[in-house]
């Protein structure tokens, strides 16, 4: 205990408080450090997996190949998933042919699943109005704001889905 008071002292012996506080203040930040390499680096477990993608026609829940439907149309992707946070989730839609259109949107199916667990869901997606006929799959991209300075992806692919004309 001697040898801190040495160090934190001026040579009349009382303790010089600037020098305490640069001490303090330099611990505080060495802790803030680790605390954020904790946040950006360390804490990489998923918030949710994806075990298997099925596609289903509205009102069928026999899994199928591809889906044939038009814009304004509807269909189901489901998910045998587990999700292992408390967050809710931004569903970001990309639909790739050879042009790319991007719908961003909040998906209700997933944002109703707020606990952690694992499960089966189908998720009914609604084929923009404006996306021109033709072949198509579906990148789906899950976002979790897994804390204060880091959102997590969980991504994957359903497809192919056929857009036709609209008759």
């Amino acid at each position: 205990m001697n040898d801190i008071k040495k160090l934190v002292s001026t040579p009349e012996g009382k303790i010089d408080t600037t020098q305490v506080f640069l001490a303090i203040l330099a611990l505080l930040v060495v802790i803030g450090l680790l605390g954020a390499a904790h946040l950006l680096v360390l804490d990489d477990n998923p918030p949710a997996t994806i075990n298997s993608v099925q596609l289903y026609r509205e009102g069928d829940n026999t899994p199928v190949d591809q889906v044939e439907t038009e814009p304004g149309g509807v269909f189901l992707y489901g998910l045998d998933w587990c999700k292992y946070t408390h967050t809710t989730t931004e569903v970001l839609y990309t639909w790739v042919e050879e042009l790319v259109f991007v719908e961003p949107l909040k998906d209700p199916a997933t944002d109703e699943v707020d606990d952690p667990g694992c499960g089966l869901v189908q998720v009914p997606v609604t084929v923009p109005q404006t996306l021109p006929p033709g072949e198509y799959y579906l990148d789906v991209t899950f976002k979790y704001r897994v804390n204060p300075v880091q959102t997590r992806n969980v991504a994957f692919t359903v497809g192919p889905i056929i857009v036709a004309e609209k008759e």
